[in-house]
C-alpha cells in the first residue's frame, strides 16, 4: 500500500506536471515559427544538351518558367526573407500557401534567365554568394569544390550583384567565403563538408577542437558578409550551409556571426535553420507540393518525419532495407587486411541494394553485449580504430546509403561506475550496464554519444537491445534513490506482490529509458540535427504480454518515441526453430495490429543461428523465405544481422530478389 505522504507526493506532481504542460503550452503559442516551403535551384540554362556540368545541378529557362507558372495558376504566394523574418519578430501568419524561393552558388545564368524571369512574374528570391569564388581574379578558374575548376566567367559580377540587389527583387545571402570547399576529415584522407565537420591534422593525428571549429566557422561567415557588405552596402541575413550540412554549434557560429537564418537542403524546419526542397532537372512539382503543404515532405517548415509516418500513403512510404554490419568482424591488427575487408563489404553493400545500414560504432570483441572500445576518437574509452568515420561517409555518398551508428544505452565497460543490480534470487542481470539513475553515469555517456557525433557523419542512431531493466533491477544505490523518489518500494520482491505497484514499476522503468535515448538523441542533434532514430525491441516483448515486466520496453511506447522500431524478428534465437514459420506470422500480425505498426517496424532477421549445438550462418533459403513472408504481409521495411563480408554471407544471390530497394 502507497502511504499518504506518498499520494501527497504524487498529486503534487501530477499538478505540477499539469502547470508545466500549460506553460509550455502558452510558451509555443507565444513562439511560433512561420509557415512556408522553400524551393532551391542553382543553374538556370537555356537547355539540358549535355553540356552542362551535372554538379551545377541544372535547370533549363523551359522548366523553371514552367515551375512558375504552377506557382502562379495554383494561388501560391511567393514571399522574400525580410516577410518571414517580420512575420517571426511580429508572431504573425504569413498568407496561405507562402513559397521562399533560393538560388545557391551565384552563377551568371541566374542574372541572364532566372532575374529578367522573376522580374517579369513579380516573384522574389534570395540569392546566395560564395565569396571566396566571387573574389576570384577575372580569367582565372574558380577551385568549384574537389579536383573540379570552373571559370570565373560562369560566376556572376559585383556590378551584376549590385544591380539586382538594388531592384528590390534579389535578397544577398551568404553561401560562406571558403566552407564549400572539402577538408581532412579522418586518417584515411576522406574529404568532408568544411562548415560541419572537424578537420583532422595528419601530422598531429590530431582532430581540430570543437572550440576551433566554432570559431573557424564563424570567422568564415563573418569574412564573407564583409565583403558582401563592402560590394554591394547590404549584410546578408541568411547563410546558406554548403550541401546543405550543418550542426548546432555551426549555426551558433553563423548567429554570431551576424546572420538572422540559416538554410539547409531537405532537411527538418529547426528554425533558425529552414529547409529548403532541391530543385533539379525533371522534379515532379505539383507531387512534392502537396506532400510539402501536409507536412509530410522535407522542405517545409511544417514538414516533421512523424507527420510522415504517419500520414503518407504507404505507397509513398519510405522503404527501409537494412544491413546491420558489425565491425568487430571487420576489425583486423593488420591495416592492409582491414582495408580488404572494408572493400568486401562495401562491394556487398553495393550488390545488396541495401538504403540502410546499421553500422557498429562500438567494439565487443568478447561477445558480452558490452563496449569494450570504441571505433571513434572519445574522452572515455579506448579507440580500437579511428575508422567509423571513414566508412559511415564512404557508404553514405559512394553508396547512397542512411547510416544509422549502433550504439548501447548502457552498455559500456567502465571500470569504477555504478551498474545495474539485482535482487533476483541468482542476482543474474541480462547485461553489464551503467545505471541509468546515477547522474555521472548519464553525463559520461552523453559525451560519448557527443565525441561520436561530432567526429563522423550519420543519418541515425540505432540504440542497442542492452536498454533494458529487468523485473528485479535496478537496486544499485542510485537505482532505490529513484524508485524512493517514485514512492515506491526499493525492495522489487515486495513491488512484485502488489499488481498495482508493479504495473507502476513496469511503466516507470520503460518510460525512464525512453527519456534517456531522447537525452541522448538531443546530445547528437546539437552536431546532426535532426538524427533519426531507431531502438532494438526483443521479440518476446511483442509475443508475450507480460514481457515488459521483464524487460521494461513496450512497443506502443517505441513506435511513438522513435522513427523506427528494430524488432529482433530471430525464432531459432527465441527457442522457436521447430515452428519458425508460424512464431513469425504471429509476430507479424501482432505488430500489424499497432496503427503504426507496419510502417515504424524494421523487422530484423538472424544471418547466424547462434545455438550452441549449431553456431553456424543461417541458410540462404530460409532467410530469403522469411523475406517472402514479410512482403507477404506488407511489412516492407526488414534487414538482417550480422552482415558477413569475410565468408561472404548471407549470398547476395539468394536473398536480392526480396531484399533489394532496387527494381
Amino acid at each position: 500500500m502507497i502511504s499518504k505522504t506518498a499520494a501527497a507526493a504524487r498529486k503534487f506532481v501530477f499538478s505540477f506536471v499539469l502547470f508545466a504542460f500549460s506553460f509550455i503550452a502558452v510558451a509555443q503559442a507565444a513562439d511560433k515559427t512561420p509557415s512556408f516551403i522553400t524551393l532551391c535551384y542553382h543553374n538556370v540554362v537555356p537547355v539540358l544538351d549535355g553540356s552542362v556540368l551535372d554538379d551545377t545541378a541544372p535547370v533549363s529557362r523551359a522548366e523553371l518558367k514552367e515551375h512558375f507558372d504552377w506557382l502562379k495558376k495554383n494561388g501560391y504566394t511567393v514571399i522574400s526573407v525580410k516577410d518571414v523574418l517580420k512575420a517571426k519578430e511580429n508572431n504573425t501568419d504569413l498568407p496561405p500557401k507562402s513559397v521562399l524561393i533560393s538560388f545557391d552558388d551565384g552563377y551568371r545564368s541566374f542574372y541572364e534567365i532566372a532575374y529578367p524571369m522573376l522580374k517579369s512574374y513579380g516573384y522574389t528570391a534570395f540569392l546566395s554568394l560564395e565569396t571566396g569564388w566571387l573574389e576570384t581574379p577575372d580569367g582565372e578558374n574558380v577551385n568549384y569544390g574537389g579536383d573540379k575548376q570552373l571559370p570565373r566567367s560562369m560566376f556572376l559580377t559585383w556590378d551584376q550583384i549590385r544591380e539586382m540587389a538594388d531592384s528590390g527583387i534579389v535578397e544577398l545571402a551568404s553561401h560562406s567565403h571558403n566552407l564549400h570547399e572539402g577538408h581532412q576529415g579522418n586518417p584515411q584522407g576522406i574529404m568532408l563538408p568544411s562548415g560541419a565537420h572537424r578537420w583532422y591534422d595528419p601530422k598531429t593525428g590530431t582532430y581540430e577542437s570543437i572550440e576551433a571549429f566554432r570559431a573557424r566557422v564563424r570567422d568564415d561567415w563573418k569574412r564573407s558578409s564583409d565583403i558582401i557588405y563592402e560590394k554591394t552596402g547590404r549584410r546578408p541575413q541568411v547563410a546558406v550551409w554548403p550541401y546543405g550540412r550543418y550542426n548546432q554549434v555551426g549555426v551558433s557560429a553563423a548567429r554570431e556571426a551576424g546572420y538572422e537564418l540559416t538554410a539547409s537542403l531537405a532537411f527538418y524546419a529547426d528554425w533558425p535553420t529552414i529547409p529548403r526542397l532541391m530543385m533539379h532537372e525533371g522534379i515532379d512539382l505539383p507531387h512534392m507540393m502537396r506532400k510539402m503543404e501536409a507536412g509530410v515532405m522535407a522542405g517545409s517548415t511544417l514538414y516533421r518525419r512523424r507527420n510522415a509516418m504517419a500520414q503518407l500513403p504507404v505507397s509513398d512510404l519510405p522503404v527501409q532495407r537494412v544491413m546491420h554490419v558489425d565491425l568487430d568482424m571487420i576489425y583486423d591488427d593488420d591495416p592492409l587486411q582491414r582495408e580488404k575487408n572494408i572493400s568486401l563489404l562495401f562491394d556487398r553493400v553495393r550488390a545488396s541494394g541495401a538504403n540502410v545500414i546499421y553500422l557498429q560504432a562500438f567494439a565487443d570483441p568478447d561477445g558480452n553485449g558490452t563496449a569494450d572500445a570504441l571505433y571513434f576518437p572519445n574522452r572515455h574509452l579506448p579507440m580500437r580504430a579511428d575508422f567509423f568515420n571513414y566508412i559511415s561517409w564512404q557508404l553514405a555518398t559512394r553508396y547512397k546509403c542512411e547510416v544509422y551508428a549502433w550504439m548501447p544505452i548502457l552498455g559500456f565497460d567502465l571500470p569504477n561506475r555504478p551498474v545495474v543490480q539485482a535482487t533476483s534470487p541468482d542476482k543474474k542481470v541480462f547485461y553489464t550496464r551503467l545505471t541509468p539513475f546515477d547522474a555521472e553515469n548519464r553525463r559520461i555517456i552523453n559525451e560519448i554519444y557527443e565525441d561520436l557525433a561530432s567526429h563522423a557523419p550519420l543519418m541515425g542512431i540505432i540504440f542497442h537491445d542492452d536498454g533494458i531493466l529487468g523485473d528485479y533491477e535496478d537496486v544499485s544505490p542510485a537505482g532505490k534513490a529513484w524508485l524512493t523518489s517514485l514512492g515506491l518500494p526499493t525492495d522489487p520482491e515486495q513491488i512484485r506482490k502488489d499488481p498495482k505497484l508493479m504495473h507502476a514499476f513496469t511503466r516507470a522503468k520503460s518510460r525512464a529509458l525512453i527519456d534517456f535515448t531522447k537525452e541522448l538523441q538531443a546530445t547528437v542533434e546539437k552536431w546532426h540535427p535532426p538524427v533519426f532514430t531507431s531502438r532494438n525491441m526483443y521479440a518476446p516483448v511483442i509475443l508475450t504480454p507480460q514481457a515488459e515486466e521483464w524487460m521494461a520496453q513496450n512497443l506502443d511506447d517505441f513506435l511513438r518515441a522513435y522513427d523506427y522500431t528494430g524488432v529482433e524478428a530471430m525464432p531459432y534465437m527465441e527457442g522457436a526453430a521447430d515452428h519458425a514459420d508460424e512464431w513469425m506470422e504471429t509476430l507479424i500480425r501482432k505488430v500489424a495490429r499497432h496503427p503504426l505498426g507496419l510502417r515504424k517496424t524494421v523487422f530484423e532477421l538472424q544471418a547466424k543461428d547462434w545455438r550452441q549445438d549449431h553456431l553456424r550462418p543461417m541458410p540462404n533459403d530460409i532467410m530469403a523465405k522469411q523475406m517472402q513472408q514479410l512482403l507477404k504481409h506488407g511489412a516492407n521495411n526488414f534487414g538482417y544481422y550480422p552482415d558477413d563480408p569475410i565468408l561472404g554471407h548471407p549470398d547476395i544471390g539468394v536473398i536480392s530478389p526480396y531484399f533489394s530497394i532496387r527494381k
